[in-house]
This record gives structure tokens, sequence and C-alpha cells, in this order.
């Protein structure tokens, strides 16, 4: 007779440790502005609206699955990459058209560091 062994669920834990200090103030920076938690239907549609698109265009833009998009965007959240590459699409065409778009996503150091004309170190952290 042959006894089962018993399997014991793993969960996967993700240690501070296993982030470098650049990556932590880039985490941080998105849940400070909030990027994962802003993106709802109402806020969906209203991008949907304005750029004039279907939702399938615009899971085209997003270069994501729709099947994976829509699941999401019925539960009435997006997150990850598809909500920052909607904030990048909301603040580049509604930003001066609305108060509540956040419209420098990738200022994580309090200055942008784009160019070398403005002076700000362009090498990686």
């Amino acid at each position: 007779m042959r006894m089962m062994s018993t399997r014991t669920k793993r969960t996967k834990r993700r240690s501070i440790d296993k982030y470098s200090p650049a990556s932590l103030i880039i985490k941080a920076h998105y849940n400070e502005v909030g990027v994962n938690k802003v993106w709802n239907r109402n806020r969906i549609q209203r991008l949907i609206g304005y750029l004039r698109i279907t939702e399938e265009e615009l899971v085209s833009l997003l270069n994501t699955n729709i099947s994976a998009f829509k699941a999401s965007y019925l539960r009435g959240s997006v997150t990850g990459p598809c909500a920052l590459l909607l904030t990048v699409l909301e603040a580049t065409y509604m930003n001066e058209f609305i108060k509540d778009s956040i419209p420098d996503i990738f200022n994580f150091y309090g200055t942008s560091r784009h160019s070398k004309r403005d002076r700000h170190d362009t090498t990686a952290p």
C-alpha cells in the first residue's frame, strides 16, 4: 500500500531585499501617484470617448490580450503595464483638458533625467 504525500502550497513572497533601491523608489512613486488605483470603467470610457476609438482599438494600442483586458475591465480595475500605458496615453492627449491626470508619470527623483541639454544625468542610476 502506497502512502500519499501531502503537498503544501507554496506561496510566492517577494522580499524587499530582492529589489534595488531604484526599483523601490519607482514602486513607491507609482503607489504615491495612484497609477494602479485610478483606472476604472468610467475613466477608461472617458479616454476611449476622447480618443474616438473602440475598446478593441484601445487594447491594440496597449498591445495586450483582449480577453485579459476585458476581464480586468469588467472587474472595474486595470493594473500593471496596462495602467501605466493608459496613464501615458491620458497624459499625452488629455492633460490640458482634465484636472485629474498624472502628467509626469516618470518623474521618480523630483527632476526629469531625460536630456543633457537640461543638465540632468542621463546615465543609469
